[in-house]
């Protein structure tokens, strides 16, 4: 552990169906439900559910983060927010940008009528600037926070990102052709711009193929034609490319 030095692991994960086992020990007289994707698949099975916690005939709720858009339950005075850190940790850098708008979500739910509201967040970074800013829903210091943060590595806004992702299902070739690629942008971009990479892609192998990414960092007033252009003709066999400008999500 980075911070303690501990050597004493151990697996960490939370379902919706265990946070539900979990809830009806704690209050075995609670008429508890569970919504989540695999509930929401089920015809008719949202509105029930959203119609019964709404009208009172449920006590607790216990979703994914569908239950935190834009619903209004005005009876709702508690809302707890189990394991926050697990949108943290993804190796994204939009990931706190995203935890904060999910805690805000989150936090809104509760004391939306009359009563007055509370909300619980089990989180082991409780100085992180997207739980601190969330609990307030200070929103300024949130965003010159991550502004601050983002012009000191350089990510967008200050730059533009083209992320080129490779996928097949023989690695040796994909690592090849990512190889080979990286090396083709590298020659024909400025100074001013950087490519990292190529490295194995978050969600390594998808659909039985594996998946390799380059992300080119360009400078503001670049455009990102010529990344595909550089790769024009590049049609490794049994590798499919994908160039992605300007991307929501690197996974």
């Amino acid at each position: 552990c980075p911070s303690c030095q501990g050597t004493r692991m151990k697996p960490f994960g939370v379902g919706t169906e265990k946070v539900e086992e979990a809830t009806a020990e704690l209050f075995p007289t609670a008429r508890i439900a569970r919504l989540d994707r695999d509930i929401a698949k089920k015809k008719g099975a949202l509105e029930s559910i959203l119609a019964a916690f709404r009208s009172g005939d449920l006590n607790i709720l216990v979703g994914t983060q569908m239950v935190a858009k834009g619903l209004d339950f005005p009876n709702v005075t508690l809302v707890g927010v189990v394991a926050a850190d697990v949108s943290l940790n993804i190796p994204d850098f939009r990931s706190s940008e995203r935890t904060f708008q999910l805690l805000s979500q989150v936090a809104g739910r509760a004391g939306r009528g009359a009563k007055p509201g509370e909300v619980v967040i089990q989180t082991f970074n409780p100085n992180h600037i997207s739980v601190l800013t969330a609990q307030t829903h200070d929103f300024p210091a949130f965003f010159e926070a991550l502004k601050t943060e983002r012009r000191l590595v350089e990510y967008p806004p200050f730059v533009r990102l083209v992320n080129v992702v490779f996928s097949g299902e023989s690695l040796p070739q994909v690592t090849e052709a990512s190889d080979d690629a990286a090396k083709m942008i590298s020659g024909v971009i400025s100074k001013r711009s950087s490519v990292l990479g190529p490295a194995s892609c978050p969600l390594e192998r998808l659909n039985n193929r594996w998946r390799r990414h380059l992300l080119v960092k360009l400078a503001e007033d670049t455009s990102p034609r010529m990344v595909g252009e550089a790769l024009v003709g590049f049609s490794p066999k049994g590798i499919q490319v994908n160039i992605d400008v300007d991307p929501y999500s690197l996974m």
